[in-house]
């Protein structure tokens, strides 16, 4: 298919001076919006608390609907889930002082339940189930929301990292500079944003005081970033339900060239792709795996 060239009009934007100080103040890393046929960085930082309080009330739910799913649990796995669940509502039904000191259990739970799921992509590939199709729904759907809300707290995301949970890859700074390359080729991302990653590649490879901050916040950038892709991209090829794609936003009827190009994107870098969401958690890494693996289907469009 042919490239098309995105359109550049836009709200006004941050110097790549001031993205990296926003940067390294803030490792959460930049959100990403559509805007003009393409993906943007969102520098729109929003106080953590103020975040999470916008966030609790699809979290609970999301949890409620998981709830409901794994009522009747028939197996040991079905069985570990819905005790998990149930110790997940518990705690952010509370305010934001006691969900925060409770954050890393909701970590280890959000793990958990990433981890379920990869188990149960694999054992449907042997023609198998370990989750029923409306556990496997729900699942996804909280995971969509429990990986982005847990990391919200600072003490979450510092055990990502000391758990070095975004590891295992090999030459990491070549693959992230190709596949940032790669995404303005596709016109998937403006080069000013670009530039922006590639500075903030440059900072986490120089082995600096802020080095680490910027790995940080890089990773949770690129991985914004390929989570809106392969959520356009997988509806693109027809494996998400319009109502879904509402509930986060995305309009395939307006969005379909950037759909196309999301998926034209994931076949070219499919190896560097896989090898990044190779390296993350597993609550992030298993719907995303799952998203690359329906787009790569020989009869998807």
């Amino acid at each position: 298919m042919g490239v098309h060239a995105p359109k550049s009009k836009r709200r006004p934007r941050l110097t790549i001076e001031e993205a990296l100080a926003l940067a390294e103040r803030d490792d959460r890393g930049f959100a990403v919006a559509y805007q003009d046929g393409v993906f943007v960085l969102d520098h729109s930082a929003t106080a953590e608390r103020d975040q999470v309080e916008t966030d609790l009330p699809m979290m609970r739910k999301r949890a409620a609907r998981m709830l409901r799913a794994f009522e009747h649990a028939n197996y040991p796995l079905q069985q570990d889930c819905a005790e998990d669940i149930r110790d997940f509502i518990a705690i952010i039904e509370g305010d934001y002082e006691a969900i925060a000191k409770e954050a890393r259990n909701l970590w280890n739970i959000s793990i958990g339940f990433g981890s379920a799921f990869e188990r149960d992509t694999e054992e449907r590939k042997r023609e198998g189930e370990l989750l029923t199709a409306d556990q496997r729904a729900a699942v996804d759907i909280f995971l969509a929301t429990s990986a982005n809300f847990v990391r919200l707290f600072p003490a979450v995301r510092a055990m990502d990292s000391e758990n070095r949970l975004h590891r295992n890859i090999e030459n990491r700074h070549t693959l992230t500079v190709a596949l940032i390359e790669s995404s303005v080729k596709h016109d998937i991302l403006l080069k000013a944003d670009a530039d922006i990653l590639l500075a903030l590649a440059q900072i986490a490879q120089a082995a600096t005081s802020q080095s680490a901050k910027a790995a940080n916040a890089l990773d949770a950038t690129k991985s914004n970033l390929l989570k809106r892709i392969a959520l356009l991209g997988a509806a693109g090829a027809g494996a998400v339900a319009t109502g879904a794609l509402a509930q986060v936003g995305v309009d395939l009827e307006t969005q379909l060239e950037l759909s196309e190009r999301s998926i034209e994107f994931i076949r070219a870098a499919e190896g560097d792709i896989r090898a990044f969401i190779g390296s993350l958690p597993s609550d992030v890494r298993g719907p995303m795996a799952h998203a690359i693996d329906v787009i790569l289907q020989p009869d998807a469009s």
